[in-house]
């Protein structure tokens, strides 16, 4: 029975299909560092605008071609960048945006766990500060998914749901109700109780 190498005897080379040239490698590093000028920003934004009109019937940007991007954007300094290391990628890349906001937000949630583990007292009120956020950020959520549940329900369903948690909202009410009650609304809490 052989026995298993240990990790640092087993072999440490790069599968045949991980080995990447260097030309490649490099043009990959290229690409994941171009950095847009204002004006190439400006263009890309012209290219987003253009591909947001309903006219528009273009499904992929990626592969739209130079042409097709002087069509939508009218900007003739498209053909100096067109061919730059980089620039085609992120110019037809549509979820740049949300691809930084996923960054940034897993970043900063890092950030707040290395806080909030952090034993450090010194840090005791950036820690208040953070639950204190986290703690709105869910109760909003919270609200908004309650809303949505009721904004979807018929009067059907709305009444069935009342009726069911009736026994809930009752004594919420009697704490708001006020001290003299009209036969009216007296009148109402009795049908009330009926369902």
């Amino acid at each position: 029975m052989e026995r298993k190498k240990p990790v640092f005897e087993r072999n440490s080379q790069p599968a045949a299909e991980e080995a990447q040239q260097p030309d490649v490698i490099i043009n990959r590093l290229i690409n994941d560092t171009f950095r847009p000028t204002e004006a190439q920003k400006r263009a890309k934004a012209a290219l987003l605008a253009s591909l947001a009109d309903p006219s528009n019937t273009i499904l992929d940007a990626r592969s739209i071609s130079l042409a097709t991007a002087l069509k939508l954007t009218g900007i003739t300094t498209l053909r100096g960048w067109w061919d730059q290391p980089g620039f085609q990628h992120w110019f037809l890349n549509k979820e740049e945006t949300k691809q930084k906001i996923k960054y940034l937000t897993d970043k900063a949630l890092e950030s707040v766990t290395q806080i909030l583990d952090d034993p450090d007292p010194r840090t005791s009120s950036a820690k208040v500060a953070i639950l204190k956020t986290l703690l709105q950020y869910e109760a909003a959520e919270v609200q908004t998914k309650t809303n949505t549940r009721f904004d979807s329900m018929d009067i059907v369903q709305l009444r069935a749901f009342l009726k069911q948690n009736a026994h809930l909202i009752r004594p919420l009410l009697e704490e708001t109700k006020p001290a003299t009650v009209s036969a009216e609304e007296q009148g109402a809490d009795e049908d009330d109780n009926n369902y």
